[in-house]
């Protein structure tokens, strides 16, 4: 095998990986837009005996969602720097 096919096979596995984050990104972006609605919900009961509770606990949630989505966004960045990387190679080949 040459290395242009297996620049074309790096591409393949690194967009195959990119896919996969970017479902990890929706599935922490719909915990998100649950965390959102449980946080209106809770404006809504801010008489509840354990309100403070609540909130403390739902905003964990929302800053360890924001970790994972911060963080899957920043490795398809690293992705997108090696296919650039790689697509220059081929072009230069």
């Amino acid at each position: 095998m040459n290395k242009l096919e297996k620049n074309f096979e790096k591409i393949d596995s690194i967009t195959d990986s990119m896919e996969i984050i970017n479902d990890s990104i929706s599935f922490w972006e719909k915990r998100m837009n649950k965390c959102f609605a449980e946080c209106e919900e809770l404006e809504n009961n801010e008489w509840h005996p354990s309100f403070e509770e609540k909130k403390d606990s739902l905003r964990k949630d929302m800053v360890f969602v924001l970790t994972k989505i911060r963080s899957e966004s920043q490795q398809l960045d690293l992705l997108d720097l090696k296919i650039e990387e790689l697509y220059k190679a081929i072009l230069e080949s």
